[in-house]
């Protein structure tokens, strides 16, 4: 995902990249989707799985904040970058969690589309 956010044009606004990337970060060949339903549900319901997705998480995280941190110019540690991080992860999270209730058949990328959309929407004006 760090290089899909590299390589993005820098006149293209930062939430169009955002979204457009956690989507393109999310797609999975049509033979792997009941295995990754499976696996993140595994993840996302065993406690000892999440802890370890802690780390993971922490890191996708970071390559959010660093491509906002770059496009404001500002340090991938400061506030702003770290929440929309924060947020960007929340969301994600989320649309798993409904993916996963729902019937299989249903499209992650449905999912995640419409909680990114939601959530982009709001970080547009932070993030530009």
């Amino acid at each position: 995902m760090r290089d899909w956010l590299r390589a993005a044009p820098v006149d293209q606004p930062a939430a169009a990249v955002l979204h457009d990337a956690i989507l393109g970060f999310n797609r999975y060949p049509e033979e792997e989707l009941v295995w990754h339903r499976k696996r993140m549900a595994l993840i996302l319901r065993t406690p000892a799985l999440q802890a370890y997705s802690t780390l993971r998480y922490a890191a996708w995280r970071e390559v959010i904040a660093e491509f906002v941190a770059t496009r404001l110019g500002v340090p991938a540690s400061d506030l702003v970058p770290q929440a929309v991080g924060y947020a960007c992860l929340g969301g994600c999270v989320a649309a798993y969690e409904q993916w996963l209730e729902q019937e299989e058949g249903t499209e992650l990328t449905d999912v995640l589309d419409r909680a990114l959309t939601l959530l982009i929407s709001g970080l547009g004006s932070i993030v530009e």
